[in-house]
């Protein structure tokens, strides 16, 4: 009898064992873990301000296995211009932290373990979480906020097995004043598996160049001072092959004018696309940031320009990515707002007007973009009704009960009759 009752008992185990396991295998899924033998990450850190200054790219890869005060870690090398240093790091119950050799103790960096709502130390909390498939491969994503802004912004976006979007490698050990950092890509044995773009990719597609053999654009010959286009005069943009500059794989690019009155000759820029931004390297080898795709609603172009709208625009059943920018001024080109769509390019010239043309007279708007000859993108397709193809969710955010006045800052009390903000909203003391 006791036997039998022991039997019974250890096949009721092994069936809430197996039971465990399925459930596990169909409900839930393998953590990503981030430092895996082979991953790499490219990382881009970008200055401000004087705004002509280079970007510095820095790569970090997983080298090696150590173990410090008893725990498994890895050793990442975070090399520029040939120039390595080592930083140990350790991954531990879907939480990344870096050791510190100052005062001997982990430092969390991303913690995946995480649910929205939850805070993030002092400064963040999630404001919200899904999952991302990337090649294949579901993977979750958090949308970070700092609990010191006024407005629900998303700060940073972390994904597993990835990393962060607002670089955590570098900053944290080198904050810069006027500098921004960001991850441009991951990779693994060599493979690119993640680029900028993915982390706010609501659907699995790749990623549409601007620089695509065949691609030619028609801009106008535009009066500055009265914006009257000039009548049957254009400019043309032509990629034109390949070329090699400082070792990057770039592409020429053939600026021709037609019907222009004064004489002006054919000539080539040279261009190259990575990680959705675009360059253009002048004739003194200087590079210049003139499309980023990767910016999301409220971002900064420069000291003036910010990023009013992100939508998605569909033309001829191909979804692009569209940035609706803010110039902030009338800006010289003639525009207050512009246009940036995935694939296309600007609304408004960004390669010829670095010196090519004389810049007091003319400026150019975007009149049709061709591939291989057929038009597949015109002016009118930038002010398209759009929709919101990317996946930003709407974020609720936790309620704070920071006082704010009108300039943003943080009050203790407010005066009767005063306006003052709590949880975005605006309130009056009466």
């Amino acid at each position: 009898m006791f036997i039998k009752q022991k039997q019974n008992i250890n096949m009721k185990a092994t069936l809430i064992s197996i039971l465990i396991l399925f459930v596990s295998q169909v409900y839930g899924r393998n953590y990503q873990t981030l430092l895996s033998n082979g991953k790499s990450w490219t990382m881009v850190q970008t200055n401000t301000s004087p705004v002509h200054d280079h970007d510095a790219i820095y790569t970090c890869t997983v080298d090696r296995d150590t173990v410090i005060n008893g725990q498994a870690c890895k050793v990442v090398m975070r090399c520029k211009d040939g120039n390595c240093d080592k930083v140990v790091m350790m991954e531990k119950e879907q939480k990344v932290f870096y050791h510190d050799p100052n005062i001997d103790s982990f430092l969390p960096i991303l913690d995946f373990s995480l649910h929205q709502g939850d805070e993030i130390g002092e400064w963040g909390w999630v404001l919200t979480e899904d999952e991302i498939i990337v090649n294949g491969t579901p993977r979750k994503r958090l949308f970070i906020g700092d609990k010191n802004q006024i407005a629900c912004v998303i700060k940073a976006i972390w994904v597993e097995g990835i990393g962060s979007n607002e670089d955590c490698w570098i900053t944290l050990f080198d904050k810069h004043i006027g500098d921004y950092s960001y991850m441009s890509e991951c990779g693994e044995n060599g493979k690119v598996v993640f680029t900028q773009d993915d982390f706010c990719k609501s659907e699995e597609r790749p990623y549409m160049p601007v620089l695509a053999e065949g691609r030619l654009w028609k801009l106008s010959y535009t009066y500055r001072d009265t914006w009257q286009d000039i009548p049957d005069t254009y400019m043309t943009i032509a990629v034109a092959g390949d070329s090699i500059v400082d070792g990057k794989k770039c592409k020429k690019l053939l600026v021709d004018y037609r019907n222009l009155t004064e004489v002006v000759y054919p000539q080539y820029i040279v261009a190259y696309e990575t990680g959705g931004r675009v360059y253009r390297i002048d004739r003194d080898g200087e590079e210049h940031l003139v499309m980023n795709i990767n910016l999301h609603h409220g971002d900064a172009v420069d000291i003036v320009q910010t990023v009013q709208k992100e939508d998605t625009v569909i033309v001829d059943g191909i979804k692009r990515k569209r940035l609706i920018i803010d110039s902030g001024v009338d800006h010289c080109d003639g525009e207050y707002l512009y246009y940036l769509v995935e694939g296309i390019g600007m609304s408004k010239d960004e390669f010829v007007n670095l010196g090519l043309t004389d810049e007091n007279i003319y400026f150019h708007r975007l009149i049709a973009c061709y591939d291989n000859g057929k038009c597949v993108f015109s002016a009118a397709d930038f002010l398209k009704e759009g929709t919101s193809g990317l996946n930003m969710p709407k974020v609720n955010c936790p309620k704070n009960d920071q006082i704010y006045d009108l300039q943003g800052r943080k009050r203790g009390s407010i005066r009767k009759g005063e306006i003052f903000i709590r949880n975005g909203e605006k309130h009056i003391n009466r």
